[in-house]
């Protein structure tokens, strides 16, 4: 009994040492044909200080990456969306799923749930360097162009900050928080670095100043904190004399694959806070003080097992 102690203890230790002194480089290798089946879910509350306004929303999907191996130094990556769906609650209500029939696509909800539904089971590529940076996309131009009518239309239904969601350049942001996470040199449990991220939402982009830090790490999993900074400024298209500051704060928990680079499951919240502001000497009546709109949002990535 002593000696299955003792052997229990040493590789309790063994453990715990390798886990404090281990070091290893977190690269992207997503080896051909792999396949990683993802699940997303994400909720978020805005509430208008002062005004008695407030409206839930909600997101989730299914996703999947596929390797088409490598060429030119990047790694050719098959991205198909499976199912969208989408809710909220409040005066700007929209319920959106791709598996349902749209039944008018000339209203504001109709026109996006149909590009939506569109888009889903349409495989898109994107390459991805060893760092994990996403530089390059096929097939999403293309389809924009394809879709060229739908999204004007839809433009002219939702707003120029609706068409955004199906532009190029968000097309390839969006991929920053599963991809573009990884250090540039070798790491170990307490390391850290930064990576800035910009994703362009509603016609608004969001920059996200994230650290990273190792908080545990064997050969295959690395369980790595996320603290990200959030801040933005836009001038609002309809509104031009008011501009939007934009400051908030994320907090976050990542399981990544050592192995190959890709995401096992990542979970995080964010408190955001959305002033307007009036230029000076603008319209008579419209103020200078505006109320502030505070979003609360939770959201999880995992792979399918």
């Amino acid at each position: 009994m002593k000696q299955l102690l003792y052997v229990s203890a040493s590789l309790l230790m063994f453990a715990f040492s390798y886990q404090s002194t281990a070091q290893t480089t977190l690269k992207f290798n997503f080896p051909k044909g792999n396949v990683v089946n993802y699940k997303s879910l994400n909720t978020m509350n805005l509430t208008v200080k002062g005004s008695g306004m407030n409206s839930d929303m909600s997101s989730s999907s299914n996703f999947t990456f596929k390797s088409l191996g490598d060429s030119a130094g990047l790694t050719n990556v098959e991205y198909t969306i499976l199912y969208n769906k989408m809710s909220s609650t409040g005066a700007a209500s929209i319920n959106i799923n791709s598996e349902e029939e749209v039944a008018d696509s000339t209203t504001p909800q109709g026109a996006i749930a149909l590009l939506y539904k569109e888009m889903c089971n349409t495989p898109f590529v994107i390459g991805v360097n060893p760092k994990g940076e996403v530089v390059q996309d096929k097939g999403f131009k293309e389809w924009i162009k394809l879709h060229k009518k739908q999204i004007s239309n839809m433009k002219e239904a939702a707003g120029e900050s609706a068409k955004s969601s199906f532009d190029q350049n968000t097309f390839k942001q969006s991929f920053s928080t599963l991809f573009n996470i990884l250090s540039d040199k070798p790491v170990k449990v307490g390391s850290k670095w930064k990576k800035k991220n910009t994703i362009s939402t509603s016609g608004i982009n969001m920059n996200f100043d994230n650290t990273y830090i190792i908080d545990s790490l064997d050969e295959h999993v690395a369980v790595i904190k996320i603290v990200s900074d959030i801040y933005a400024h836009s001038v609002m298209e309809s509104m031009p004399d008011v501009s939007i500051s934009i400051l908030g704060e994320a907090k976050g928990k990542m399981w990544l694959d050592v192995a190959t680079g890709m995401v096992i499951k990542q979970i995080s919240e964010a408190h955001i806070e959305s002033k307007p502001e009036v230029k000076a000497g603008a319209g008579a009546g419209m103020g200078n003080e505006m109320p502030v709109t505070v979003i609360e949002s939770n959201s999880t990535i995992e792979a399918a097992k």
